[in-house]
């Protein structure tokens, strides 16, 4: 098949007859549905694998057979496991692996050698990594360790090349979800895993494969459940077969995977073929055609975008599928998308494209996590940004300065942190960091080198590096091999990671010195443009724009070259200078002026501490309402909890680190609101309708939410931390009616001339 040709590690024997090739085009899937695979096993590239660790050993492959009983909660499985040892590795070397606790062993043998366990009194985190990251080890509590023996080992005795082992096990996962660990994050509930009547989800979390860490395998996996429900994960379905009062599917993943999903619940499958590639849908029964069919169109068109600007799509499928819980998980070659949220008439448009574009980054070419996780960065550009930009450049320059503004309020100083540090997201900070900063960096890569070869370097990353873990170090790389083919101004990919991802930080410009010379019609303005690195050290190499306004909209635009922390400015203009503007448009990553930004509510949402005062005079069930609410956002903050009569607001100047937030509209939230001389008045409060706004007070950012009912109040303070680039928001029975963002004041980026001083 030529779209896998981009392959080299795989044999193209992997890839017979496409797998879905025998479904019709469109449809719901056939209760009898069963393809034959013969072809030889797929093991990862030999690249990817690694023996340097205690146990001198690697899983390449795990050939699983599992049953689900949700109404008890249990799986037994029978697991297939391909073991490959460094050569001479002495057979009294056990292989550790780890398992859920509460699963019992019911049977450990292998092919070719007398294989037996031994079970340690507790989990040893040195069995599994020469140098254990004991600060990244939560969760590892649900482990058990298992360690496989060769129990005919003689002495001077070696494992052999490669060992098959079998292991049969049997038992309940039943975690229950958990809310995100700061009550106001925006984050979904979790689990480690679980199986319930609603629904199963198992993955590396839930240790339900013999497991290891820091490796990658292929898979065969085979999973029976009642006729009702269906199972997903990665890679190709290969069977489906009702029989009876049970359902056996099979799923055929050849490319490397770091863990196997198991997602299984009572789904009605429905797809679209789409080229070589199979768009499905997982969904339950009430879920209407119209909705499940926006989907599959909508991946369609997502796979013509990124592998006309990427290259091939690197698996057989694309999946959405349907959860009883309200998550956004994305996963190699599928979506786990709650209930609620596939309903959201704008996460087609958004949040969906984003995880098929991980498919690209992240599932397709992996993270070398060495240098940090670049993959948020590039794929939030290429998907959230992207659209923005397609609508008009007004939409783009807001999407940066969001991002821009995100760093500023959620990042202090004092937390800030290297993009080489950045692994996932867990809070506002991280988020801030890792999504929102990394993306500004891809973004002055693309400037540096122009989108032309921006776009052939990320073609050339694609393809030399997929089922490849890869850095930043490597992606640069990649954007400077193709400026330099074009013929395009390239960059030195070691002075922009040491620039952009080992430090933590960033510039903050200002102008100095703003003079205009010259006659009429040879105007000349002259300003010298100063750079003070946040961390305090040397200057950076940016690339900042510069505009001139004038009179019947004439205007001047220039690119400035900076890389001293002093850079002499001049910009001729033939007309009469009345703006000068260093970049308007927020096209530098840099730490933002408060002067040159709107009030949000980011900027309270993000406050290293708040004070969260509720107010005095409420109905007695919203005042129970807003203590509770106060109660669940102190969680995993520094927040203190006040009634408005115990508290002095601050007369001092704040500097933007601690925050108010009110609960219910009192004296104190009308003196934030009348001396904050807030643009307009944002109407409703006291009648039907609920009100959100923000402002600031001394300096010093606050929130007010004042919900119409106890019921409104609990439902705003799940609401409010999705809307943090907004400063005010109305709604009514929980739908938002109108919101906006204040006017920002004038910029230390923006110099007026003369009378339009």
């Amino acid at each position: 098949m030529a779209r896998y040709s981009v392959l080299p590690a795989l044999s193209m024997a992997l890839f017979p007859a496409l797998s879905l090739a025998v479904l019709p085009d469109v449809g719901r899937a056939a209760e009898t549905f069963t393809l034959s695979l013969d072809r030889d096993r797929a093991f990862p590239p030999a690249a990817l694998v690694s023996t340097e660790n205690p146990s001198s050993s690697a899983i390449l492959r795990h050939e699983v057979s599992a049953s689900l009983d949700p109404e008890k909660g249990r799986i037994r499985a029978t697991d297939r496991i391909f073991i490959l040892h460094a050569p001479n590795t002495p057979a009294d070397e056990p292989v550790p692996v780890m398992l859920w606790k509460d699963l019992e062993l019911v049977d450990v043998h292998s092919d070719g050698a007398d294989v037996g366990f031994e079970e340690p009194e507790r989990f040893r985190a040195k069995s599994f990594w020469k140098r254990p990251p004991y600060a990244e080890l939560g969760g590892y509590e649900v482990v058990r360790q298992i360690d496989l023996v060769r129990k005919d080992a003689g002495a001077g005795a070696v494992w052999a090349d490669t060992t098959v082992v079998t292991m049969t096990y049997e038992g309940a996962i039943v975690d229950s979800l958990h809310p995100p660990k700061a009550a106001y994050a925006r984050s979904f509930d979790t689990t480690s895993g679980l199986i319930l009547p609603e629904g199963a989800f198992l993955a590396y979390s839930s240790f339900w494969i013999p497991s290891r860490p820091s490796e990658v395998f292929t898979f065969d996996l085979t999973v029976t459940t009642p006729s009702e429900w269906r199972t997903v994960s990665q890679g190709r379905m290969a069977k489906d077969v009702a029989q009876g009062p049970s359902r056996v599917m099979r799923w055929d993943c050849p490319h490397p995977m770091e863990e196997i999903y198991l997602v299984a619940g009572p789904y009605e499958e429905n797809h679209l073929r789409h080229g070589d590639v199979m768009a499905q849908t997982f969904t339950y029964a009430d879920t209407d055609s119209s909705i499940y069919n926006r989907y599959l169109r909508g991946t369609g068109a997502y796979l013509d975008l990124y592998e006309e600007k990427i290259g091939p799509y690197p698996f057989a499928k694309f999946a959405l599928v349907e959860n009883f819980w309200q998550s956004g998980f994305g996963m190699p070659s599928f979506t786990l998308l709650g209930n609620r949220v596939i309903r959201l008439p704008f996460i087609l448009d958004t949040s969906y494209g984003h995880e098929i574009l991980h498919n690209w980054w992240g599932n397709g070419v992996f993270v070398d996590r060495t240098e940090g996780n670049w993959c948020e960065g590039l794929t939030t550009y290429g998907a959230d940004y992207f659209y923005e930009e397609r609508k008009g450049e007004e939409e783009a320059m807001r999407y940066r300065l969001t991002a821009l503004q995100n760093y500023r309020d959620y990042v202090s100083e004092a937390e800030d942190i290297p993009l080489a540090s950045f692994r996932e997201r867990h809070d506002f900070t991280t988020q801030a960091v890792g999504y929102s900063k990394s993306m500004m960096v891809i973004h002055q890569l693309r400037r540096a080198v122009g989108d032309t070869s921006f776009d052939h370097g990320l073609q050339r990353f694609y393809r030399d590096h997929l089922w490849k873990a890869a850095t930043w170090s490597q992606l640069f790389q990649s954007v400077a091999d193709a400026a330099k083919a074009d013929g395009s101004p390239s960059i030195d990919p070691a002075v922009w990671r040491s620039q952009w991802i080992d430090r933590s930080g960033a510039p903050v410009l200002r102008m100095e010195n703003v003079q205009v010379e010259g006659g009429p019609g040879h105007r000349q303005v002259r300003f010298d443009l100063v750079q003070e690195p946040m961390d305090g050290g040397s200057p950076y190499a940016l690339l900042v724009p510069v505009r001139i306004l004038g009179a019947d909209d004439h205007q001047v635009d220039r690119e400035v070259a900076v890389s001293a922390a002093r850079t002499p400015v001049s910009v001729p203009c033939g007309f009469e200078p009345e703006i000068a503007a260093v970049d308007p448009d927020f096209q530098v990553l840099r730490r933002l002026h408060r002067e040159e930004i709107p009030t949000r509510l980011s900027q309270v949402l993000g406050a290293d501490s708040v004070a969260i005062v509720i107010a005095d005079g409420l109905d007695g069930s919203v005042t129970a309402a807003c203590e509770e609410l106060a109660a669940e956002w102190a969680k995993g903050q520094r927040a203190g909890i006040f009634h408005e009569r115990d508290l002095q607001l601050p007369t001092g100047e704040g500097t933007g680190d601690v925050g108010f937030w009110f609960l219910g509209r009192g004296p104190a939230a009308d003196r934030a609101v009348a001396e904050s001389r807030l643009p307009r008045e944002v109407g409703g409060s006291g009648g039907t309708n609920s009100v959100v706004l923000t402002g600031s007070l001394a300096g010093f950012p606050w929130g007010l939410i004042d919900g119409a009912s106890a019921d409104d109040v609990a439902a705003l303070g799940s609401k409010v931390p999705h809307y943090g680039k907004y400063s005010f928001l109305v709604f009514e029975e929980g739908a938002v009616q109108d919101k906006g963002v204040w006017p920002a004041g004038d910029s230390p980026l923006r110099t007026r001339f003369g009378a339009h001083q």
